[in-house]
C-alpha cells in the first residue's frame, strides 16, 4: 500500500477497485498464447491445429451444421496446455481480481486457467446458448456475485455442438441477442 500513496487519487481508486472485483475483464483471442504460437491468438492456432490433422480449414462463412459439430467435438477433446499462454494474462487471472470475464473466443485456455484458480466456485456461461441466459441474470443478482467466465461468441462442445459462432449468420443472431427483448437485462446493467 505505500505505493498507493503517491498515485494520483484516480489511479488509487481504480487500483482498490480492481482488487476489490468491481471490474469485468475482457480478454480477446489475440492476447491469450505466447507469441510462438500463432502470433499469440488462440483462435487462429486452433483453427491451425484443425487445418493440420484434417487437412481442411473450417470455413468462416457458410459452415455447415455438421462440420460445425465436427469442429465443436474435436474443438472439446484438445489439450489446453496452459503452458502455453501468455503468461501475462496467466498472471493477472490467478489473482482474483475479476469476478467476471469475459473471453471473446471459442476454446477453453481461459477457462483452463480459472477452473484451476477458482475450483468449483467457478461459473460458466455460454452466451451463444439462449438456455443458459437466464443462468447468467440469476448469477449476477446475487449479494456476492460468484465467478464467473462467459464465453461471449460462445464455446464449442460435445453437449452443444452448435453453440458458438461460426460465420457471419452466427454473428448476427448473437449481434440480436444482445440487443432484442430477450437480452440478459440484469448482466447488461451490471456490466
Amino acid at each position: 500500500n505505500q505505493y498507493l500513496i503517491h498515485m494520483p487519487i484516480n489511479i488509487q481508486r481504480l487500483s482498490i477497485d480492481i482488487f476489490k472485483g468491481k471490474y469485468t475483464l475482457v480478454i480477446g483471442d489475440d492476447v491469450i498464447l505466447k507469441k510462438e504460437f500463432a502470433n499469440g491468438n488462440s483462435r487462429d492456432y486452433i483453427r491451425q491445429k484443425y487445418t493440420e490433422e484434417f487437412g481442411e480449414t473450417l470455413p468462416e462463412y457458410g459452415v455447415s451444421d455438421t462440420a460445425k459439430a465436427e469442429f465443436s467435438r474435436w474443438a472439446d477433446g484438445i489439450n489446453y496446455d496452459i503452458g502455453m499462454m501468455n503468461p501475462n494474462i496467466v498472471k493477472l487471472l490467478q489473482r482474483k481480481c475479476f469476478r467476471i470475464v469475459i473471453v471473446t473466443t471459442f476454446d477453453l485456455y481461459v477457462e483452463t486457467v480459472l477452473k484451476k484458480v477458482w475450483g468449483d466456485k467457478l461459473e460458466v456461461v455460454n452466451f451463444f446458448n439462449p438456455e443458459e441466459l437466464p443462468k447468467l441474470e440469476n448469477l449476477v443478482t446475487k449479494a456476492q456475485v460468484p465467478p464467473i467466465l462467459v464465453y461471449a461468441f460462445g464455446r464449442p462442445s460435445s453437449e452443444y455442438e452448435l453453440d458458438y459462432v461460426c460465420g457471419e449468420n452466427d454473428k448476427m443472431n448473437l449481434v440480436a441477442r444482445w440487443f432484442g427483448d430477450d437480452r440478459p437485462k440484469n448482466f447488461i446493467n451490471f456490466l
